[in-house]
């Protein structure tokens, strides 16, 4: 709208998001930048019965959302016209062969027990009873090579006829057009068995872990004894007041017996015989047949709808009852993962409304990355995840962000320290030298930069040759003289070295740039063109 171009710093726009089923949510939209006719917001999404005014969107499958705007002047002189715009719940579909427990995707299925499958469709949630989706199952059984090359030649002969039909002149020498994965797979299978399976729509088992409260009280450390490790991570992180409302929301869900999950289950035996009975409820199978699992999604964001298919080869013995445990843990670090997007994410939001000169906007995205870090992070903590060498990593980044220097520093240090063989340690010393660049501490910065250009196998030693290059050429301008004109040549060979040794560096066209530069300065013209040819 081209009047939000007046709106002030800070200034927002309400949009009001409305669905059939009765829940709404107003929605604040902040300008993109200063002087512009766009402003934007979000709120987000959950299935689940409405609950007006929440800060959450409650939708099912059968839902329409309609988003209205008011604009408050038009060109053509009315006031307060609606605006709305009408948008379906769509989201895409996945279906997979899972374990006994339902926990962790296989791709066998023992003969004798069951195959279990798992549909993830969320627009097919559309009562608050269980709802239920239908799949295919099908049995494929591998074609003999007599088989496959006589089928070959029949498709080869029905092209030929196709051909001729056609009247279309083709090169002899023409390749064959290549057969899809589908066609490879059909050419060399054939079906043996199908039966179709309903499954029905299923609640997520809370970990019980996740409920577990604690009686401790925090212990107060005064902030002239807190050490490094005490002050990272959360140290930014402000006191919330009495979450009443809160409280009220999770006694009012858990009166709710309502089933919106949109995670459907079901189950299908599988016995070990070579004769087909066509037409009972399970499949008749042998060792090195496969099961497929076929899912029309029919509605989902792409135009149309989509095939989803998965397979799992029929084994036998046992898949280990092991399997439950480690899913458990791997579930675990997925949550933690998703988790860790989000931080970076909001990071990210951060990060562009600090661009915009939006500081205030900027530091509530970052308070808000923090708080899921952190709670990311002691979690990971606590179940000694993998995923905690990458909390850190995304701790320091926030920290520098909110220009929280000590803080990052001393992030970026507890990963070097906790994980010596880590991957990000690079990464690491890059953060701690642009810190101490960014305090004008130059000498600590190049002894920094200098160490990562050690490491012979970082991907970052061009950030480091640059840094190095960048240190001195502040140097020279915070002094004069001889001194200034030693920094400045110093500078001048770092920012050599990156465009020599690293030629496919991203830093190359700054440094040949700065480089041309410093003879440009000292009027050395034909210097400065040799650099730029």
């Amino acid at each position: 709208d081209a009047d939000l171009a007046v709106l002030a710093k800070d200034e927002t726009v309400e949009a009001t998001c409305k669905t059939t089923a009765g829940d709404q949510e107003k929605v604040q939209c902040l300008p993109l930048g200063r002087n512009v006719r766009v402003v934007l917001g979000s709120v987000p999404t959950r299935l689940g019965k409405p609950q007006p005014n929440n800060g959450v969107l409650e939708v099912s499958g059968r839902d329409e959302i309609k988003v209205e705007y008011s604009d408050e002047h038009t060109a053509d002189g009315k006031l307060n016209q609606s605006r709305l715009r009408k948008l379906s719940v769509a989201a895409n579909g996945v279906v997979r062969v899972m374990d006994g427990a339902f926990v962790d995707p296989i791709e066998g299925v023992v003969v004798g027990k069951q195959v279990n499958v798992e549909a993830i469709d969320a627009d097919r949630d559309q009562t608050d009873d269980a709802d239920w989706v239908e799949v295919q199952v099908k049995l494929y059984r591998k074609k003999t090579a007599e088989e496959i090359e006589e089928e070959k030649n029949a498709l080869a002969a029905e092209k030929a006829l196709e051909t001729e039909s056609s009247e279309l002149v083709i090169a002899e020498d023409a390749p064959d057009k290549p057969l899809t994965k589908e066609e490879q797979f059909q050419l060399q299978h054939r079906l043996i068995d199908q039966s179709k399976l309903l499954l029905t729509e299923t609640v997520v088992e809370e970990s019980s872990m996740e409920l577990e409260e604690t009686d401790a009280e925090p212990v107060e450390v005064p902030a002239e004894q807190a050490s490094i490790d005490d002050l990272s991570p959360g140290d930014l992180t402000e006191d919330q007041p009495g979450q009443s409302e809160f409280v009220e929301l999770v006694e009012t869900e858990a009166e709710d017996t309502s089933i919106h999950t949109g995670l459907f289950q079901g189950a299908l035996p599988v016995r070990q015989s070579e004769q087909v009975i066509e037409g009972d409820s399970l499949l008749q199978a042998l060792p090195g047949d496969v099961v497929r699992i076929e899912y029309v999604d029919q509605v989902n964001i792409t135009a149309g709808p989509r095939q989803l298919t998965a397979s799992a080869i029929c084994i036998e013995g046992s898949l280990g009852d092991v399997r439950v445990a480690k899913a458990q843990i791997s579930d675990e670090d997925l949550r933690l993962r998703t988790q860790l997007k989000t931080a970076k994410a909001l990071t990210q939001i951060g990060n562009h409304y600090k661009e915009f000169g939006l500081e205030d906007p900027a530091r509530i995205k970052f308070q808000e990355a923090l708080e899921v870090a952190e709670e990311a992070t002691s979690r990971a903590s606590e179940i000694k995840s993998l995923v905690l060498e990458q909390c850190y990593v995304q701790l320091w980044e926030i920290y520098f962000a909110l220009d929280n220097l000590r803080l990052a520093v001393a992030m970026s240090q507890k990963l070097m320290r906790e994980f010596p063989e880590s991957t990000f340690i690079d990464d690491a010393m890059l953060k701690q030298a642009e810190i101490a660049r960014k305090q004008a501490a130059f000498k600590d910065a190049i002894a920094l930069y200098g160490s990562l250009l050690k490491l012979k196998a970082s991907d970052l030693r061009d950030e480091a040759q640059f840094g190095i290059a960048e240190c001195y050429e502040r140097m020279a301008e915070a002094t004069t003289g001889s001194r200034a004109q030693s920094y400045y040549e110093k500078a001048f060979e770092n920012y050599q070295k990156v465009y020599e040794q690293f030629p496919d560096s991203g830093r190359v066209g700054d440094a040949v740039a700065r480089a041309a530069n410093y003879f440009y300065q000292r009027q050395d013209y034909q210097r400065a063109i040799d650099v730029f040819e």
